[in-house]
């Protein structure tokens, strides 16, 4: 077998040409503290508090929402998924679970053999989730019950500034607003909010899987040493039967994927918080966190390519 390259994902998705392996990173840390908190509303004259405290929250509430988008989505929000057609199996993204949505391919082959690179930097994954919050924001902001009582609002066009950090993600949001109360005016200028995620440091493990797999290919081997093992799939070797032995090419392709559904989740890296039962599936190229799980999955209902060399029946 050629060697090929990975395809990960933060959720992370590891394809490969025979098997599409999915690894899903758990954080069983808890939530870090902030570093620093959310501009203080108190200092503010009271007939604003609680406007501003309602900007606030919308601006946590978008910002937590763009988050869980980008580690659901292997560091994407807006994903445009390719689908798959009757000559190419396998699209941009995967549906890890049916009908729930899909994650990004970080490398995939295009149907003329064109590789694609599409794993995004940290500043990608940034300006992702600054261009999510400018457009959601102002939808989530509803002065209804403010104008209601008298006041009066002029708003600009919200600009956010993402930090995504190893423990926390900052986002400040430049947001001109004048508000007029009876005979009072006044103006807010900028929002902040510190939001406790390990996005950063699952970004940075979901990098190192990758450079793993790029490296030395350890699921194409382990997928080699299942090809050798199991007798239901024809590899290569020595037959001393007397009677010529066939195959029916959808039978193995059948027996492949269910080969690969059972072995595959025992494959684990060293480190984390898992108890670890076979020494052969371990891999000792780096070690996780202790507070980090990785765990290899396959379903069969995932896209599955298979050539035979030889006649096919």
């Amino acid at each position: 077998m050629g060697k090929k390259r990975g395809q990960v994902t933060i959720f992370v998705i590891l394809g490969i040409v025979l098997i599409a392996a999915a690894v899903l990173i758990v954080y069983t840390k808890s939530s870090g503290t902030l570093k620093e908190g959310i501009s203080s509303t108190t200092s503010l004259p009271p007939q604003i508090q609680e406007v501003s405290a309602m900007l606030e929250g919308c601006l946590e509430d978008v910002a937590a929402e763009g988050i869980q988008l980008l580690g659901l989505q292997g560091g994407y929000i807006d994903l445009e998924t390719s689908g798959p057609s009757t000559q190419f199996l396998f699209s941009n993204a995967l549906p890890v679970v049916p009908g729930g949505s899909s994650v990004a391919y970080w490398w995939r082959q295009q149907p003329n053999g064109i590789e694609v690179n599409a794993q995004p930097s940290l500043s990608d994954m940034e300006r992702a989730l600054e261009r999510h919050i400018d457009a959601q924001f102002s939808k989530c902001a509803d002065y209804r019950q403010f104008t209601q009582q008298g006041y009066q609002f002029s708003a600009a066009a919200p600009v956010s500034q993402a930090d995504i950090g190893k423990e926390a993600v900052l986002v400040q949001l430049a947001y001109p607003l004048k508000i007029r109360y009876h005979d009072s005016a006044f103006n807010l200028d900028k929002l902040r909010a510190n939001i406790p995620s390990s996005l950063g440091s699952l970004y940075q493990i979901a990098q190192q899987i990758a450079q793993t797999e790029h490296a030395s290919t350890f699921l194409e081997n382990k997928t080699l040493d299942f090809m050798v093992v199991y007798d239901k799939i024809p590899y290569s070797g020595v037959d001393f039967e007397c009677q010529p032995r066939t195959w029916i090419k959808e039978q193995v392709k059948k027996d492949f994927k269910a080969v690969l559904a059972r072995n595959i989740p025992y494959i684990k890296f060293t480190g984390g918080s898992h108890s670890f039962q076979s020494k052969y599936f371990v891999q000792n190229q780096f070690a996780l966190p202790k507070d980090v799980d990785v765990d290899f999955q396959y379903s069969e209902e995932w896209p599955f390519s298979l050539e035979v060399i030889g006649k096919e029946q």
